[in-house]
């Protein structure tokens, strides 16, 4: 989620109590994601060019505090998760928070290549490990498997095919895994939630198929990697 910073924060009223977002470092931020789990609290995820470093752009993690107030101060910094190389654009980016730690998950795009990367069980006092997940990628989602593991899904763009492939990993043993893949149907990004170990939901746009459909319509997916 973009946040442009051209007006002042809008600012919102409920039952005569105002409100007002507040992030921790508001200038030249280009995406938000925020992820929340019981027991963890909640997570945030800017990108954009960083105040703490010699203008350049970074991904970095924040965990809002136990006594979390309205100001800056209520999120902790707790990982600049990437920091961007010249020439090289830090998009797309996802967050998903799990007890065993948080995965962020991005594409690095530059001049003719992009290349899907992520860095798993990140913590307060875990930098995570860096995963490479693939070249010629557009975005790269992760999501919780309800028997506590990780699956991340690539959108894979083969210059050979015909359409993109969407790429269903697993990490093991510290090893990128492929479980399953399957042509993209999708027109842009998409968002992908777990149902069971080796079943998933996929949400995103859809063309329309002729002239008289809709120009554009959401497409779910459920989708199963035991077949």
């Amino acid at each position: 989620h973009v946040v442009p910073r051209t007006r002042p924060p809008l600012r919102s009223r409920s039952r005569g109590v105002r409100a007002e977002p507040v992030l921790p470092d508001p200038d030249r931020v280009e995406q938000v994601e925020l992820a929340y789990l019981e027991g963890s609290g909640l997570w945030m995820l800017l990108s954009g060019f960083d105040p703490g470093l010699s203008d350049q752009k970074s991904l970095r993690l924040y965990r809002e505090r136990a006594s979390a107030g309205s100001s800056p101060d209520r999120w902790e910094l707790v990982s600049r998760v990437v920091v961007a190389e010249p020439g090289v654009s830090l998009r797309r980016a996802s967050l998903t928070v799990q007890s065993t730690g948080v995965t962020v998950a991005w594409t690095a795009v530059s001049r003719g290549t992009s290349r899907a990367l992520a860095r798993v069980g990140v913590g307060p006092d875990r930098p995570g490990s860096l995963v490479a997940l693939g070249d010629s990628a557009f975005q790269a989602r992760a999501t919780a498997v309800p028997d506590g593991s990780l699956v991340l899904v690539v959108d894979h763009m083969d210059t050979t095919a015909a359409v993109p492939e969407i790429r269903f990993l697993r990490i093991l043993n510290g090893q990128v895994a492929r479980l399953a893949a399957i042509p993209s149907p999708f027109t842009g990004s998409y968002t992908v939630r777990a149902a069971a170990p080796d079943e998933f939901f996929v949400v995103g746009p859809e063309m329309g198929s002729d002239s008289t459909d809709v120009p554009v319509r959401s497409l779910i997916l459920r989708l199963s990697t035991s077949c």
